[in-house]
């Protein structure tokens, strides 16, 4: 994998150094959406009385993070981990000569599987980090030569939870600490779901999973009342709430009927939600 570098601490984030140069970003020009204003000018529209800048729907957004390329002068491995390896950056921003050291990270996925009762299947695993026991989406590292971020949340799903899909889609993506890591994830939304014909060999921290059924709508107000707290999770389920998933969506069957499904391997006391 290619080493990224990451400017946040002043200015844009998600710095993408010069074709040629070391340092990638995480953010490239493909995730700009296309017709946003040029860096330093602001978007048509009409302003009300308070100042306020009131987007003209034809056009282009108000807001769209912008790929913002810089000359990286010397970039080094500051730290080499055993998952994690810890990045430095000698770059050239707006004249100014700037350092920042940041998590080199390969990339993830995660998976928002929802069935046909509108419930999310979600897992409870212990994070030393945290010191808890935390709710989250199957999720996993790019951390596979060559592997398309599809096939790898098709994996993750099935290693984690012993599920499949047929139908996938991308749901939302995010930089989820872009003033530290340049870590990149996209949530793909997984629906048309079975149990995997073979059960998956799990240890370490994910020896002791909670898998649970969740209605969705009850996932999201754990969410609104604090009571879950990883950030993918958190993107992950308003992101389908503004898309006007949930709430029978997927008509059938009764969507209050969160149950927690025992799998083989699986162990440890049940979690609230």
């Amino acid at each position: 994998m290619a080493d990224r570098a990451d400017s946040t601490g002043k200015g844009p984030t998600g710095v993408e150094a010069p074709a040629g140069e070391e340092g990638t970003a995480s953010f490239d020009e493909s995730q700009a959406v296309e017709g946003a204003a040029a860096p330093g000018t602001e978007p048509e529209g009409t302003r009300a009385d308070d100042g306020v800048l009131v987007a003209d729907a034809s056009a282009e957004p108000l807001i769209a993070d912008e790929a913002w390329p810089v000359e990286v002068v010397e970039h080094e491995r500051a730290f080499e981990g055993m998952v994690w390896n810890i990045d430095r950056d000698r770059f050239m921003y707006r004249d100014s000569g700037l350092v920042r050291e940041y998590m080199a990270h390969p990339g993830a996925v995660a998976v928002l599987a929802i069935d046909e009762h509108d419930r999310v299947l979600l897992v409870q695993q212990y994070r030393h980090a945290a010191r808890a026991r935390l709710w989250e989406l199957p999720a996993g590292l790019l951390d596979v030569d060559g592997e398309d971020p599809l096939e790898a949340a098709k994996r993750e799903l099935a290693e984690e939870v012993d599920h499949e899909a047929t139908q996938w889609e991308p749901l939302i993506s995010s930089l989820p600490s872009p003033g530290g890591s340049n870590e990149a994830i996209t949530v793909y939304l997984a629906t048309g779901l079975s149990e995997t014909s073979e059960s998956f060999d799990r240890e370490h921290e994910e020896a002791d999973l909670t898998v649970r059924w969740v209605p969705l709508d009850e996932a999201v107000q754990a969410v609104l009342e604090g009571r879950v707290r990883n950030g993918i999770l958190q993107t992950a389920l308003l992101a389908a709430q503004a898309r006007g998933l949930g709430s029978g969506r997927f008509s059938g069957g009764d969507a209050r009927d969160g149950v927690e499904r025992g799998v083989e391997g699986y162990g440890g006391d049940a979690g609230r939600v």
